[in-house]
C-alpha cells in the first residue's frame, strides 16, 4: 500500500486536461540521416541537443545509447542494420539516467502527457514475476495501468500504440481500433502496422496490389522522415523469387505491373 500511495499522484495528474499529442519531432528526420549516412557524432549531436530542450525521449534515447555503447541505423525495411559503436566516458550513462528520471518525474508531475507514458512504460517494465509479483511490484503495475489507460482515453498517440502492439495480442479487434485511433492522431508506424495486419490470406495479384495500395497510403504521415512499409517487404520477397527464376513469383510481378502498381507507386519499381 505504501507503494502504491506514492505512486498515486501520476495517477492522478495523468486525469489532468490533456495537451494535444505533438506530431514526431522534425529532429528525427536529421538523426536517421545521420545514422543513415553511418555519421554516428552528428547523429549524437543531434540527441543531444534535442535532449538539452528538456524533450524526455531524446533524454532517455542517449541514456540507452550510452549505456549500449551503440547505435543501429536502418537498413532496410523494419530491419536494423549493423550495431555502430559509440564512443563513451565512465559514467556517461549513469548521468545521463539519472537525469532521464529527474526530468521525466518533474515533467509527469506537471502533468505532461508524454512523460507520464515514460513513466508508466517504466514503471510496467520491471523484473518482477510475471505470475505472483510481490506487493510493491503489483502496485507499480497497476500505477502504470491506470496512467496509460488514462493516456489511452485521451487520444495519446505513443500510448495507443503502445497499447495495441503489446497489451492487445489475442484481440484483434481491441487492437485494430487502438491503431486506428493512432492512425487518425497521425501515426505512420500505427498506420504501417494496421496495414500490415491486414494482409490477405489469397495471395493473388489482385489481393497483393490492394495491400500495397492500403500500406502505401501511409506514406504522406512521414513527413520529412525516411520510412518503408511492409510493401517493399513484399515486393522484396518476389522480386527475390522471380529473379531466382519462381514462376509464380514472375507471373505475379507481370499482373501488379499490368495492374499499374509501379505507375502508382513508382519509387517500388526500384525495389
Amino acid at each position: 500500500m505504501r507503494f502504491l500511495l506514492l505512486l498515486l499522484p501520476l495517477t492522478l495528474v495523468a486525469c489532468a486536461d490533456p495537451r494535444p499529442a505533438e506530431p514526431l519531432d522534425a529532429f528525427r528526420a536529421s538523426y536517421d540521416d545521420a545514422l543513415a549516412a553511418g555519421d554516428v557524432e552528428r547523429a549524437i549531436k543531434i540527441v543531444e541537443a534535442r535532449a538539452k530542450t528538456g524533450d524526455v525521449g531524446a533524454i532517455g534515447h542517449l541514456a540507452s545509447i550510452y549505456d549500449e555503447g551503440q547505435v543501429r541505423a536502418p537498413s532496410k525495411p523494419w530491419k536494423l542494420g549493423e550495431p555502430m559503436r559509440v564512443r563513451t566516458w565512465p559514467g556517461q550513462a549513469r548521468l545521463w539516467r539519472a537525469r532521464y528520471e529527474r526530468e521525466r518525474d518533474r515533467q509527469a508531475r506537471a502533468g505532461d502527457p508524454d512523460a507520464l507514458f515514460y513513466a508508466a512504460q517504466d514503471l510496467a517494465f520491471d523484473d518482477g514475476p510475471i505470475d505472483s509479483p510481490s506487493p510493491e511490484v503489483q502496485a507499480k503495475r497497476d500505477s502504470a495501468h491506470a496512467i496509460r489507460q488514462r493516456l489511452i482515453a485521451q487520444g495519446h498517440t505513443m500510448a495507443l500504440f503502445s497499447e495495441a502492439m503489446n497489451h492487445s495480442r489475442g484481440d484483434s479487434v481491441r487492437r485494430d481500433s487502438l491503431l486506428a485511433a493512432a492512425e487518425a492522431a497521425g501515426s505512420f508506424e500505427a498506420c504501417a502496422w494496421r496495414a500490415h495486419f491486414s494482409t490477405p490470406n489469397a495471395y493473388t495479384a489482385e489481393a497483393i496490389a490492394s495491400h500495397v495500395d492500403r500500406a502505401e497510403a501511409c506514406r504522406p504521415l512521414l513527413g520529412s522522415r525516411e520510412g518503408h512499409t511492409f510493401a517493399e517487404s513484399t515486393l522484396r520477397s518476389l522480386r527475390q523469387g522471380a529473379d531466382n527464376g519462381t514462376p509464380e513469383a514472375i507471373t505475379t510481378l507481370d499482373s501488379l505491373r499490368a495492374l499499374g502498381v509501379f505507375e502508382r507507386h513508382p519509387h517500388l519499381a526500384q525495389i
